[in-house]
């Protein structure tokens, strides 16, 4: 087969050494994404200590790695935001009236200085979803274009149509294209509520992640006062991401710019671990 790249879940990662005892020690290993082109595979991890923050000061020495029944070798281990390799971003925001004008406000100003710190060789784009999921700007590298259609967005409609948002942007995420980065990344805004009648259902997500796996990191908003429902929608939005082998932000404990600045570190600390697999 000729497949420039796919999205591989499997890659199973086993024997990590102790860390020194001079500092944290590491207690999981959790892969985000993978890209192949075989013999090679790329995997996209992180190593957390028990407080659950990144152990970056990692080598290669420190892993082995099968690829389902296949041993692989690990040439190297580098850290995302040191190596010039691009992030293609999918920005998937809900424009459903279950937030405040204000709070919105604060929202565009945020993801607007986020696409601010966009390197040359990363790309974004940018999907809402309300009433309806809409494509409001395809991948590009064009900054001010993104920032442009992130300060026109208005908050309208009262259905939240989140998991056909989730699924059409796991859907862009496999896009093949030699201009787009190998590693994707999902970041969605939004309560979590998806109360569209006949909408996609949260099933539907789970079995396209089984093809499409894109990392979610979702960044819950709610309104207060937080109630039963809002925080039943965080939690599934939660696990949708965990699923996905992203994670979660709360958007509302911290200021919005604090969470997304820390969140932005996290992707940036994510290890790259290229494979070499030559049964694969």
């Amino acid at each position: 087969m000729n497949i420039r790249q796919i999205m591989i879940w499997f890659v199973v990662f086993a024997g990590f050494l102790a860390a020194s005892a001079a500092r944290a020690e590491p207690v999981a290993l959790r892969v985000h994404q993978a890209t192949a082109v075989p013999p090679r595979i790329t995997a996209y991890a992180t190593v957390e200590d028990e407080t659950g923050a990144s152990v970056t000061d990692v080598t290669a020495a420190q892993f082995s790695a099968t690829v389902g029944d296949h041993p692989a070798k690990v040439e190297t281990v580098h850290v995302f935001a040191a190596s010039d390799e691009g992030l293609a971003y999918l920005f998937l925001v809900d424009l459903s009236r279950s937030l405040k004008d204000s709070e919105f406000t604060q929202l565009r100003k945020a993801l607007t200085e986020w696409i601010g710190t966009l390197r040359p060789q990363d790309r974004g784009a940018l999907l809402t979803f309300s009433e309806q999921v809409r494509l409001e700007q395809d991948f590009t590298a064009d900054k001010a274009a993104l920032q442009k259609k992130i300060t026109a967005l208005r908050l309208h409609g009262q259905e939240t149509h989140l998991h056909q948002g989730l699924i059409r942007a796991l859907e862009l995420g496999r896009r093949q294209g030699t201009d787009l980065p190998q590693r994707r990344v999902i970041v969605v805004f939004s309560d979590g509520m998806d109360d569209a009648i006949g909408n996609a259902t949260r099933t539907e997500v789970i079995e396209a992640l089984k093809v499409d796996r894109v990392p979610i990191y979702a960044v819950g908003l709610y309104s207060p006062p937080k109630t039963a429902a809002k925080e039943q929608g965080l939690k599934a939005l939660g696990e949708l991401a965990r699923l996905s082998g992203g994670g979660y932000q709360d958007g509302a404990a911290t200021p919005l710019a604090t969470a997304l600045a820390a969140l932005r570190q996290r992707l940036g600390q994510t290890l790259v671990i290229p494979l070499h697999c030559t049964a694969c």
